[in-house]
């Protein structure tokens, strides 16, 4: 005969139950980084409100992907404006405390006010043992290396220092117990990788980045010292150096030796950027094993009649470079092949005045496997029909000067799908031209666009022209309409674009949102991000009406997993800055 059970009653049904508290922690982080792929910031703060057992694992993982970001400055002040100083001062400890186990990655920014009463050694006690990774921004300071020196940093692998103005801000009293500091702790200099100075007042042969012979990235700043020419031997002995920035005023080619040497080495300096230089052109193209090179001369100097012809012409045949970034007019090395770069897949140019007849079509006959084009600046009547021999180019920028006359052999562009339309004078709507492009990225800021899409061109039916702009919108994954002159939202970029994941309309100030409009947002199902924010100097009720605020709550009620910006939020209370 069949055993009859007695039902459970609901204490030993509840009993039976697996609940979150009783599984192991680290089951417990598995479900929390599975639920956390792929979401937002603001979307991992809401998990974590689950439960207690989520909260202390949110906490305890919060940044093991992202750097910890320490505005002393910012939390100097929050101690200073705080009326209980001494519990803001507890609290800013706590706060780095319950974070500390997952900081891998720390970035120090500015000092702390010595007003506040707080330590740095306090403050960045409870995250020592687990920082990888350190960068500092203005804040090197004596008080920084004795906790850095101090002991207990044994994760530390990798710092960087940038913003250390140190020859300018600091006496020679100072700056002489700094480099004595620097000196005697060979084992933090020896994981220092990247170094950002200038070298205004620095005593020529008194460089203190000589001493770090670790770097691989190094930028030196100097806009005072006209004609002072710096000995770049000592870089000779930074084993380690891929990265080189000179931004100083000075003639370059007595030092053309050194910088040859450095590019010759293994590992040799890949990445060259000259800010200011002149006199450097002669030897560019025999510069070996450079990817990149950024050419910023100096405009306007007057420095004699052989110093600007031809420019950096030469750059033209540094024929390893794989990325040019050239500001200035466009002069080519004389010969039949001015332009010898087969490795070249990125180009910028800045501030080009082009000659009458338009953007050079040499560049498009020789740089056939270009992938990026960037024109920022400058002015550039028209492109040549020769565009269209580009035809990898997958990224086409145009930013801050006036939209080119484009010829119908634009449309030949099929592989482009980042286009950039930046501050061209675009109005009051899109160019035919774009709707041929295979665009998955669309930057249209700083414009006086009223709609985005134009108008059917004449020729074409409007059964064409509707499939077209479908086809068109659904492959769009980011808009940027910032800055325009948008008065209510895309209704057919929302109603079509099915893969929209981020869409910024930011300072459009006449911008409302009806009920309509935010049940459409809310219908696009992979939007993740929506800016609307106005001018911080306008009162929210001039910029918002009651209507739109209405709206944009319906929105984030109906689409709690979208991350929907609307205004500038001023905390009230202290908080760490990330």
């Amino acid at each position: 005969m069949a055993t009859l059970h007695r039902p459970k009653t609901r204490a030993q049904t509840s009993a039976e139950q697996l609940r979150l508290l009783h599984l192991p922690d680290a089951c417990l982080a598995s479900i929390m980084a599975y639920a956390c792929n792929g979401l937002p910031w603001k979307e991992r703060c809401r998990l974590a409100e689950v439960c207690r057992a989520f909260h202390a694992l949110f906490s305890a993982c919060a940044f093991s992907h992202r750097p910890l970001v320490l505005n002393l400055n910012t939390i100097s002040w929050r101690i200073l404006e705080s009326k209980r100083k001494a519990a803001a001062r507890r609290e800013a400890v706590a706060a780095v405390a319950r974070v500390a186990r997952s900081a891998t990655h720390l970035a120090l920014r500015y000092q702390l006010d010595p007003l506040c009463s707080l330590g740095l050694d306090a403050l960045l006690a409870p995250l020592a043992p687990h920082v990888q990774v350190l960068e500092v921004e203005d804040g090197l300071c004596p008080q920084l290396l004795r906790v850095l020196g101090g002991g207990g940093w044994g994760a530390l692998r990798e710092v960087g220092l940038s913003g250390c103005n140190l020859w300018i801000d600091l006496e020679p009293a100072e700056l002489a117990l700094l480099e004595g500091q620097l000196a005697a702790l060979p084992a933090l200099t020896a994981k220092i990788t990247k170094f950002e100075c200038s070298c205004q007042g620095m005593a020529e042969g008194g460089e203190s980045f000589r001493h770090l012979t670790a770097l691989r990235s190094l930028e030196l700043e100097d806009w005072m010292a006209l004609d002072l020419l710096r000995d770049y031997s000592p870089l000779r002995t930074m084993r380690h150096l891929t990265r080189l920035v000179l931004s100083i005023v000075e003639d370059l080619e007595a030092n053309l030796p050194d910088l040859r040497s450095l590019t010759q080495a293994r590992p040799h300096v890949r990445e060259l950027s000259l800010v200011g230089c002149y006199r450097a052109s002669r030897g560019l193209a025999a510069l070996p094993n450079l990817v990149m090179l950024d050419l910023q001369p100096l405009q306007g100097l007057d420095a004699g009649e052989d110093a600007a012809e031809p420019m950096a012409a030469a750059a033209w045949k540094a024929s390893t470079l794989s990325e040019l970034r050239w500001c200035g007019d466009l002069v080519f090395d004389g010969g039949d092949a001015p332009i010898q770069l087969p490795r070249l897949t990125a180009l910028e140019i800045d501030e080009a005045y082009f000659p009458p007849s338009g953007f050079h079509t040499q560049l498009c006959a020789s740089l056939t496997q270009l992938t990026s084009l960037r024109l920022v600046g400058g002015r550039c009547a028209r492109l040549p029909p020769a565009i269209s021999r580009l035809a990898r180019l997958q990224v086409l920028a145009v930013d801050s000067c006036q939209l080119p006359a484009m010829p119908v052999a634009i449309t030949a562009l099929t592989a482009v799908t980042n286009l950039q339309l930046s501050n061209t004078g675009l109005a009051p709507h899109l160019p035919p031209w774009v709707l041929s492009m295979p665009v998955r990225k669309l930057w249209l800021a700083n414009n006086a666009l009223s709609c985005l899409l134009p108008p059917k061109a004449p020729k074409m039916s409007a059964a064409a022209y509707e499939a077209r702009k479908r086809q068109w919108l659904s492959r769009l994954t980011h808009v940027c309409l910032s800055s325009n002159c948008l008065r209510e939202l895309p209704s057919l970029l929302l109603q079509h674009a099915a893969s929209l994941q981020e869409l910024d309309l930011a300072y459009n100030h006449s911008l409302q949102i009806s009920a309509k409009c935010a049940d459409s947002v809310a219908r696009v199902p992979s939007l993740r991000l929506l800016r609307l924010e106005k001018s911080y100097w306008l009162r929210l009720e001039d910029r918002w009406t009651k209507a739109s605020l209405r709206a944009i709550t319906r929105l984030k009620q109906q689409r709690p997993d979208m991350q929907v910006d609307f205004k500038h939020e001023t905390p009230g209370g202290f908080r760490l800055a990330w």
